[in-house]
């Protein structure tokens, strides 16, 4: 079992039965960093990198951490990752997701969601499945419902 720290609704949502699930649906992409550190550092285990995938922390507003559901001795080299990863987020101005339409949100939800999968997958805790009838994630590719120059590919099915 996990401790999963997010921001995205849609983890939240789908990575229920996967262990304890933190939704802070209102927190920015580094305070849920924050929150993943804080628990680092009484002696969680990361699970995931805090600054996986492609996309860069000034182009989506979701970030989704997946923990040791029970602490241990605190790992330096874990607690370190954790600051230099929000040192790193710090040089970024975040998007604001007021201003941002909701399908493409929702994009970036899913987006979030994909890799985090990605992650259970390759700890054989998650089965890769379909997400939606008309969407399929793989491991190298995301597909979405929507648009976003640079970042989605309009619905394929494979």
């Amino acid at each position: 079992m996990y401790l999963i720290v997010t921001n995205n609704p849609m983890a939240a949502k789908e990575f229920a039965g996967q262990g304890e699930v933190r939704l802070y649906p209102e927190d920015t992409y580094r305070e849920i960093l924050v929150r993943a550190r804080d628990l680092v550092y009484i002696g969680h285990r990361l699970r995931n990198h805090p600054l996986y995938g492609s996309l860069r922390p000034h182009e989506t507003p979701y970030r989704t951490v997946v923990l040791s559901d029970r602490p241990q001795t605190p790992d330096g080299e874990e607690c370190l990752i954790m600051s230099e990863a929000i040192t790193r987020i710090d040089t970024f101005t975040p998007p604001d997701r007021a201003k941002m339409p909701q399908r493409i949100l929702e994009d970036y939800q899913m987006i979030d969601c994909s890799l985090v999968r990605n992650t259970f997958a390759l700890s054989g805790a998650y089965e890769k499945r379909r997400t939606a009838p008309d969407t399929y994630v793989s491991e190298a590719v995301y597909f979405c419902r929507g648009w976003h120059p640079g970042i989605c590919r309009r619905n394929r099915k494979r």
